[in-house]
């Protein structure tokens, strides 16, 4: 079988806090606004190390540009674009945000959740069938990829995708399933060069490869939010993308996410760059599949995983709506209950070092976010009620209902090896700080 299989994942830049209830801010009727930094609680003076930061690794080429809003108390107290050529007030880049992409897909499935569409712990294939009779590996021959396998004790739920325990890997996190994966014809996230053209045509793949593990009984990182996305199209009898497009982005006012941009955007979708160990910023070639895709036409693989790309403001919209309890500019996208739901930890008892799995005391996972734990709450400032993660190409979110925050960063860099920038933009954020 012909495949092309391209990686375009992430790994979480920071650890977040653990669950609380997510609070309206009293702004629910209010579209984001511009405000003064001190009017949100934030001292003018701490953000403008802000611009000095940025301005140091574009200076030393360890990115190429960048960037941040800030929403704090429900207004924008700061927005800001970086490039050699300075600092300037916020733009309209578009970015690929990878993975960022998860957090809308589990919204979406969880208004349908709300619906009384299907049940939490419901099997996947009541809804999917492609899902009967999975099989968990065994045993691999790297040599020649054959393997073994045997029938999985038990059904792969739709809390399992939401909070990464169907089994269902990314080849970076497995190397014995990328083997696997290439041979089979698995679309990880970027459908190129392949006779998978569809999310439906990647679910008969998929259920016919086994699973890393036992359904249930560990966090493993990977392509379940892609087939999260594939059951919000069968449940609502939408294309994912139409699905997105009505209950969300209209609703959000996100008028430039999509999975593919239309030519007329196209001219502002921000370049892709790299960090290579012989030269510290090279341009990815325009023709390559990760500069490329997101601006093809005609494409019906909307990846939920990983195929979004949107701008800073558009999605600091999502995330403000997450602050105000699922409601944006009178629109109730989710109902609060729920994002209490999603922001609990799914892990508990789950995740231990002698299953395989992380830490529980370093890692904790809702509903399709990242949580916080003691341990990450001792390491930085912040609050446990923080929830975030990140995008392959480097970008990184979080939201901070204690704090009445949200925290939006875009860069394009893929390989990245200064994540350490991010965590001093957090420091220099909550020390900014004067309420």
């Amino acid at each position: 079988m012909r495949k092309s299989i391209l990686l375009i994942l992430t790994i979480p830049f920071t650890l977040l806090s653990s669950c609380s209830s997510p609070s309206s801010n009293g702004n629910n009727s209010a579209t984001l606004n511009p405000v003064h930094p001190e009017s949100a609680g934030l001292n003018p003076g701490s953000l403008e190390m802000l611009d000095n930061l940025f301005g140091e690794y574009i200076d030393k080429q360890a990115i190429a540009s960048a960037e941040v809003i800030i929403v704090r108390n429900g207004g924008i107290a700061y927005h800001k674009s970086f490039s050699p050529e300075g600092a300037v007030g916020g733009q309209d880049s578009i970015y690929r945000i990878m993975s960022m992409t998860k957090a809308i897909t589990s919204v979406a499935a969880m208004q349908l959740y709300e619906q009384g569409k299907f049940l939490l712990d419901d099997a996947l294939e009541n809804y999917i069938p492609e899902f009967r009779n999975m099989q968990v590996l065994e045993s691999l021959n790297k040599s020649d990829s054959t393997y073994t396998s045997r029938p999985a004790r038990r059904k792969i739920t739709i809390r399992d995708l939401l909070r990464h325990t169907s089994g269902l890997a990314y080849g970076f996190t497995s190397p014995e399933m990328q083997i696997i994966y290439n041979k089979e014809g698995v679309v990880e996230a970027i459908a190129l060069d392949t006779e998978v053209r569809t999310l439906a045509d990647n679910m008969k793949v998929l259920g016919n490869v086994p699973l890393l593990h036992e359904p249930g009984t560990r966090y493993t990182y990977g392509v379940s939010t892609d087939v999260l996305g594939y059951l919000v199209e069968v449940v609502s009898g939408k294309r994912f993308d139409r699905y997105l497009d009505d209950h969300i982005f209209k609703p959000l006012d996100m008028d430039d996410s999509y999975f593919f941009v239309p030519a007329e955007k196209a001219d502002r979708m921000a370049k892709v760059f790299a960090n290579t160990r012989e030269d510290p910023l090279v341009k990815m070639d325009e023709d390559s599949p990760m500069a490329r895709y997101h601006s093809m036409t005609d494409e019906l693989f909307f990846a939920g995983g990983a195929g979004l790309s949107t701008t800073a403001k558009d999605y600091a919209r999502f995330l403000q709506m997450l602050l105000n309890g699922g409601e944006y500019n009178g629109n109730r996208i989710v109902g609060p209950k729920t994002i209490d739901l999603m922001v609990t930890n799914q892990l508990a008892r789950i995740n231990t070092p002698s299953e395989g799995g992380p830490d529980e005391r370093e890692f904790a996972f809702g509903l399709g976010f990242e949580l916080g734990t003691d341990d990450s709450y001792r390491r930085k400032p912040g609050s446990y009620n923080r929830y975030s993660w990140g995008g392959a190409l480097s970008t990184t979110y979080w939201w901070d209902t204690e704090n009445d925050l949200a925290v939006v960063g875009m860069i394009q860099m893929l390989p990245f090896f200064h994540n350490d920038m991010w965590e001093k933009i957090e420091v220099i954020i909550y020390g900014a700080m004067t309420e």
